[in-house]
């Protein structure tokens, strides 16, 4: 049997790539999220991590892209790409017709606003694509503390 290696790719010469990341422990009802951004050599430009309690796998998934289109803005990025193991979560945010309709409407209220205002293109991959954000919010679901 032949095996694929598939790991991360860095993104065109100009642009940064933000990998994001969930996990959601439903026996505590707590969500970590996080994301990486690294330049087009694989270089870290920076990180961040969150912990929340409550919702489900679907907002934990939601808030790690919402955070991390925040982060971005706030270090002054407008243009990069965003990747998401979750194509749920993608596809909600790109096809959803009426927002203020579903039950996590603030959360996609805000990543629509965000996109309007900025060049981003997310994309999804494969979770061996995403480890490192992946481990990052594993870890954090699992403490108490949120960081950058």
């Amino acid at each position: 049997m032949a095996r694929i290696l598939v790991h991360w790719k860095p993104p065109p010469e100009g642009l940064i790539k933000l990998n994001v990341e969930d996990s959601f422990l439903e026996d505590g009802f707590r969500l970590g999220a996080s994301g990486v951004l690294r330049g087009h050599e694989g270089n870290w430009i920076a990180g961040f991590t969150h912990f929340g309690n409550g919702g489900d796998a679907l907002l934990a998934k939601l808030r790690a892209i919402q955070l991390g289109i925040a982060t971005c803005y706030d270090l002054g990025y407008t243009h990069f790409i965003c990747e998401s193991d979750c194509l749920e979560a993608i596809d909600l945010i790109l096809n959803v017709t009426n927002a203020s309709l579903h039950v996590y409407a603030f959360v996609l209220l805000e990543i629509s606003d965000a996109l309007h205002h900025g060049t981003i293109n997310l994309v999804h991959i494969t979770r061996e694509q995403n480890i490192c954000a992946d481990f990052m919010a594993k870890k954090d679901a699992h403490s108490a503390s949120s960081a950058y």
